[in-house]
């Protein structure tokens, strides 16, 4: 069970005034305290540690020794809100408070009745519920027991769960309470249920207010749970725009309270008191004829499925196997502590014996409800429905709209009653048709039973089929005494007073096997008071007796009494049964020696299904006429299925492929399943490939796998999940698409998760699923040569407490907030090597985010570009080693905060809002560490380097050219990158940052890339505005090869500007951005206005934001040297070449407005190609030249000035050409249209 450990000051609980455990009234005021929580799930940290505040909660619960805790989250003690999915069966993940129940009226019984009572229709009729998970609460150290973690019903509860914004509901208790909202619908609707429902326009008024379906499903709940306290408990919720009331269950820990209480007309039939409003709304709803046979129908569908026995047990089980191993602690902790309203269970078998009474309700229940259920709405004769599909698996059944939980499947249902079953083929099946069903009856009621009545002790060999009965009396059933209508009278023994407890049975029965055969047998038996059944020395199932070793002293767990004496309780239970004879033995049990009665009778029957099908129709519409039973057929589609469960080591081959699964597959531990090359897995919605052993799944290059959704399937499967498994696994040149996560919220949030595991990623496209691609916790992780996409918030990968080598990898992000590309969190020596990451355009979204003490991360030879927070963020004192890496046009290149810190050396920063900060993000938590070496700052848009006073920074064989580092061995200068725009930052010759650093190594990265990254760019702007004081304009270029939608971009600082329209600009095209739009008319471009401002005739910065914030280009310009000085006839400055860094002057030239329209704008991939560049100045030149012999040849500087002219002709579109007169520098070079830059040295 998961642990709260609750700290606080002793007094806030204790103190005699002030303690709110130990006050004989219900105090009604709230303490701070420390609220920590452990999964206690193999991972030994808690999974949140928050301020909150305490009161003791509970209407009536408060006197109970063991107390009801509310925890409250407000702002005032930290973050106001929990963010933490505390319950598994939903999404919910936010909370301002939930309470820790001491199971309120069921304290001294069971600790899980109201849950599980809420629980039971969920599985066919989801109604909103309270989350319930068992807890362990520790209070200062202190063992303080078992509590149920509860969410708290409210305008939070139904907004989290629904999606509805707060104000927007109405949340109303009992017969009007307002909790949240107001009560003008719910006059409305309480109108309406108070006319004549008869009238059908009437009912249907009402029906478009109230979820009739909801109402049904709920209050047939509340009457089977026979919950005695419910007319205070009732919460239902409207939004106030649309839709209709529903229901919300609430405390039903006095439900399962007596088998034969609560009939339906407890809930019809008014009895003046303040439960009648409610009686009104159910008996008038039902004065409708045609919702009366529906909500007749609808219980008696949850009858033969949520509500049956043989399912209500399945759950009993569970749910008490969930805190069995716990109740001997709690049993210590509370036993023999009392109060009013209830006292601590004094021992484990005390608890037992409540939860055999569980199951002794719900054997009783179902015969009882079905009598009731008939007498109520004058329903026809029961009948047994027999249910079953061939071959076994291949399918399931609906009984109209709610699924039957297992094959074969037997129960009770009314004759006459229009039903509905519909065949639902698993994959790998298709469905033929329906058969009936033979009934064989082994054992007929009133059968001769041997029975021994003497009251001795048989201890076990009674029940063997050997053992010698022959001395035993006989006689028919019905066997028993007290009653008066036993067909046999047993013996009590002498004293009326002193009966025995126990009577055995025996009947010997040859059913002609002539193989021993696997079958189910189908029993009814009548019992007063207990039984246990056994078939051939077996145990096959016991009733109204507790767990355990059953003695001959052992007492019955409930007296059985008036109608339940005669009821039928039914049990369907796959039995190996022998050739020739059988045996079945029974044990009857009295409840006490002064019990007046017992009763005996039981019946057996085997179904046999005819092979012949009788009809194809599905659904298949029908009625009962008396026991029936249906059986669907299907046959194989030719598909390979999967198995379900691998508990053998199996191989998938491709001559099989595709392979269907049909739910969720397990291999089992020590098991290997493997997956040659060429194979598909076809997954249905939800399921999963969980590996408990070793999966070894090796595609090729040739031959991937896939694992994907079935396409006859819509909504997406599960996941591919590593569950401790015991041998490390392989996925290799695979894709995953399609799936979501599983089952755990925590645990199971992605595509592949890995849980105490080792596993090996190799070539795996994983970019198209519904939850993130990668999640691992406790394991061990190598990831090679993928490429991760998400469409959704959170981390492509996150790898938590264990190792993690992330190698050759692509990962492309979204525009969703939070969301990072790979999350370390508690990872010691992890690994992230020649990985590329780019577009996490998301709010606070990163490239590489370490946290939580990961300690010795290696990043290296890798690029990250276009993240609108941290390309890299070092936080939680992590700390890394980056070495030879790039990063781009991110807000912050490199972030260490609180702690944080990192080695940086061969570091290539360009285009980042800041290259590299170190400050201080959450209050007391302390600033970074960086220390960096042989790197390159370039083009930072507000500084290459940030420090705070509680950080520090060291800065040695460095290049920057913005601002001014006060660093040793740091130069100014331009790092002549190749096409930093189109992200080829190798460096040209006569760059300063070659050979720069004391060992004679250049700075930056040493790891160069071919990606092509260009987006809009400033390449021209007219600031002077000497010819008209108005004509000013920045021009806007698409240098890229998509088009750009501007819908988004801004300008900001000189200018303001947003554009608001979806305005697509395809490669090369152009926009102007001007002050006053009149002096643009005769542009052949598109032209629009900014918003506000003037460019600075003193100089400015212009910034250029993409939609997503990022800086995608900026200029600061002065009106001196060595930025071009505007002159009347020449105010417009060019950028020269798109391969140069825009914030340089050198970078500019000036040209006339009017000619800027004509003026070819250079360009890289226009034709022109050069060998070799750099050169000393003899090149050879090829192009698409045109049929004219002689050409112009044109070489500019940086600055737009005209160095050398002359021409030449070609030959075959190749020119030689001698430029070595020119000086060591780069150059644009023009050929006619054409362009291309050169390096000279």
């Amino acid at each position: 069970l998961p642990v709260f450990s609750l700290v606080t000051d002793p007094d806030h609980f204790w103190d005699a005034d002030t303690g709110i455990y130990v006050q004989d009234f219900k105090p009604e005021w709230e303490w701070p305290l420390n609220v920590e929580f452990f999964e206690n799930d193999g991972n030994n940290e808690a999974v949140f540690n928050e301020r909150a505040g305490v009161k003791v909660n509970g209407q009536n619960s408060w006197v109970l020794p063991q107390k009801m805790l509310g925890i409250y989250f407000r702002g005032g003690y930290g973050s106001g809100s929990l963010d933490y999915p505390l319950f598994h069966d939903r999404d919910r993940s936010k909370f301002d408070n939930f309470v820790l129940r001491a199971s309120g009226s069921d304290w001294s019984n069971t600790l899980m009745r109201d849950g599980l009572s809420q629980s039971l229709p969920q599985v066919n009729a989801p109604v909103d519920h309270q989350g319930f998970r068992p807890s362990i609460v520790f209070i200062n150290g202190a063992y303080m027991g078992i509590h149920n973690i509860r969410s708290r019903v409210d305008e939070e509860f139904v907004q989290e769960n629904h999606g509805i914004e707060a104000g927007n509901l109405d949340l109303i208790t009992d017969d009007g309470g307002v909790e949240e909202g107001n009560d003008s619908a719910f006059v409305v609707m309480d109108a309406l249920f108070n006319e004549d429902l008869s009238d059908q326009a009437n009912f249907d008024a009402a029906a478009a207010e109230v979820n009739m379906i909801n109402f049904a499903d709920y209050w047939a709940t509340e009457i089977w749970a026979s919950n005695s306290s419910w007319g205070h408990n009732v919460v239902q919720w409207k939004p106030k725009v649309g839709g209709k009331w529903h229901y919300v269950f609430t405390d039903l820990d006095r439900g399962f309270s007596g088998s034969t209480n609560d009939a339906i007309d407890g809930f019809t039939v008014p009895q003046d008191n303040n439960y009648d409003y409610a009686r009104t709304w159910i008996r008038h709803a039902l004065e409708n004829d045609g919702y009366a046979a529906f909500f007749a129908q609808r219980f008696a569908d949850h009858l033969h499925t949520s509500f049956h026995p043989q399912r209500v047990h399945g759950v009993i089980d569970a749910w008490a196997a969930r805190i069995a191993p716990e109740i001997p602690f709690h049993v210590a902790r509370w036993t023999g502590t009392t109060s009013s309203y209830g006292d601590g269970i004094a021992t484990v078998d005390d608890w037992n014996s409540e939860i055999e009474s569980l199951r002794t309700f719900a054997t009783e229940r179902s015969p009882f409800m079905l009598a009731d259920l008939a007498s109520e709405f004058g329903l026809g004769s029961q009948a047994e429905l027999y249910t079953d599909n061939v071959p076994a698996g291949a399918g399931r059944i609906r009984l109209n709209a709610f699924q039957i939980p297992e094959s074969p499947w037997s129960g009770p249902y009314f004759e006459d009653m229009p039903l509905e079953l519909t065949a639902e083929p698993r994959p790998g099946y298709t469905f033929l048709g329906w058969s009936q069903v033979g009934t064989e009856p082994w054992v007929i009621e009133g059968s001769a039973w041997a029975f021994h009545d003497a009251g001795s002790d048989l201890g076990t060999e009674w029940t063997a089929t050997d053992y010698d009965d022959s001395a035993w009396a006989t006689g028919n059933a019905e066997l028993g005494y007290g009653d008066g209508d036993e067909a046999t009278v047993v013996s009590y023994g002498d004293d009326a007073q002193n009966k025995h407890i126990t009577t055995y049975f025996r009947h010997a029965f040859d059913p002609g096997l002539t193989t021993a055969a696997e079958l189910t047998g189908f029993f009814k038996l009548r019992r007063d008071d207990g039984a246990v059944v056994y078939v051939n020395g077996e145990e096959v199932f016991r009733s109204n007796l507790p767990e355990g070793e059953i003695m001959h002293t052992t007492p019955a767990l409930d007296p059985v009494g008036g109608a339940a004496e005669s009821n039928w309780y039914e049990y369907a239970v796959p039995i190996e049964w022998a050739a020739g004879f059988n045996v079945i033995a029974v044990e009857i049990h009295q409840v006490s020696p002064t019990s007046s009665d017992i009763s005996f009778d039981l019946t057996l029957s085997v179904y046999s299904p005819f092979e012949s099908i009788f009809s194809a129709v599905n659904p298949l519409p029908m009625a009962l006429n008396g026991d029936a039973g249906y059986v669907a057929r299907y046959e194989p589609t030719g598909e390979c299925i999967l198995p379900l469960s691998i508990d053998e080591d199996v191989t998938l081959t491709a001559d099989c492929s595709p392979y269907v699964a049909q739910g969720t597959t397990t291999v089992a531990p020590d098991v290997t399943l493997t997956i040659e090359p060429g194979v598909e897995v076809w997954f249905p919605t939800d399921a999963q490939l969980l590996v408990q052993g070793q999966l070894t799944a090796s595609g090729t290059a040739a031959e991937p796998l896939a694992f994907r959704l079935n396409p006859a399937y819509e909504a997406p499967w599960g996941n591919i999940q590593f569950d401790a498994a015991t041998d490390p696994c392989l996925i290799r040149h695979a894709v995953i698409e399609d799936a979501s996560a599983g089952n755990h919220p925590v645990h199971d949030r992605a595509a592949v998760v890995a849980w105490f595991s080792d596993i090996t990623l190799d070539h795996l496209e994983l970019v198209s699923n519904y939850r993130n691609p990668v999640y691992a916790e406790h394991s061990q992780v190598v990831l090679t040569n993928s490429t991760l996409h998400s469409d959704i918030t959170g981390d492509l990968i996150n790898v938590r407490h264990g190792s993690a080598l992330i190698d050759s990898c692509t990962f492309i992000g979204n525009r969703e907030p939070d969301t990072d590309a790979i999350d370390y969190d508690v990872v010691m020596d992890g690994v992230v090597r020649n990985t590329v990451i780019h577009s996490f355009r998301g709010p606070n979204s990163d490239g590489i985010d370490l946290g939580e003490g990961s300690l010795n991360i290696l990043i290296e030879g890798g690029l990250i570009h276009h993240c609108t927070d941290k390309g890299i963020s070092i936080g939680q004192a992590s700390h890394a080693v980056i070495q030879d890496m790039t990063i781009a046009q991110c807000a912050l290149g490199v972030a260490l905060k609180d702690l944080g810190a990192a080695e940086m050396d061969h570091a290539t920063f360009y285009g980042n809002q800041i290259a590299v900060s170190a400050y201080e993000k959450n209050p007391g938590m302390g600033g970074g560490e960086a220390t960096v070496l042989r790197s390159i700052f370039s083009n930072s848009s507000d500084a290459p380097l940030f420090s705070d006073a509680l950080s520090s920074m060291f800065v040695m064989d460095a290049l920057y050219d913005t601002d001014t580092l006060a660093y040793d061995n740091v130069v100014e200068g331009n790092p002549l990158f190749t096409d930093p725009d189109g992200f080829d930052f190798e460096l040209l010759e006569g760059s300063p940052a070659i050979g720069a650093a004391i060992t004679g190594a250049n700075y930056g990265s040493q790891h160069m890339w071919s990606v092509d990254q260009r987006d809009l760019a400033i390449v021209e702007f007219g600031y002077a505005g000497l010819e008209a004081l108005n004509r000013e304009w920045i021009r806007l270029e698409n240098g890229g090869s998509e088009s750009i939608n501007l819908k988004g971009y801004r300008l900001e600082d000189a200018v303001t500007w947003v554009c608001m329209e979806d305005l697509w600009l395809t490669p090369g095209e152009a926009l102007w951005v001007v002050k006053d739009a009149g002096y643009f008319a005769e542009a052949e471009e598109l032209v629009r206005e900014w918003d506000a401002g003037q460019l600075a005739n003193e100089g400015e910065r212009i910034v250029l934001q993409d939609a997503d914030g990022i800086v995608v280009d900026f200029v600061r310009y002065a009106p001196l040297a060595p930025w071009p000085v505007p002159f009347a006839g020449s105010e417009a400055l060019v950028r020269v070449a798109p391969t140069v860094d825009n914030h340089f002057a050198s970078s500019w030239t000036l040209v006339e407005l009017n000619e800027v329209e004509d003026l070819p704008e250079p360009g890289h991939a226009n034709g022109l190609q050069v060998h070799p560049n750099p050169s000393d100045g003899s090149i050879t030149v090829r192009g698409d030249f045109p049929e004219s012999e002689w050409m112009d040849v044109l070489w500019f500087t940086p600055e737009g000035r005209l160095a050398l002219t002359s021409k030449h002709a070609h030959a075959g579109g190749s020119m030689e050409l001698d430029a070595r007169s020119l000086g060591t520098g780069l150059y644009l070079l023009r050929i006619g249209p054409f362009s291309a830059q050169v390096a000279i040295h």
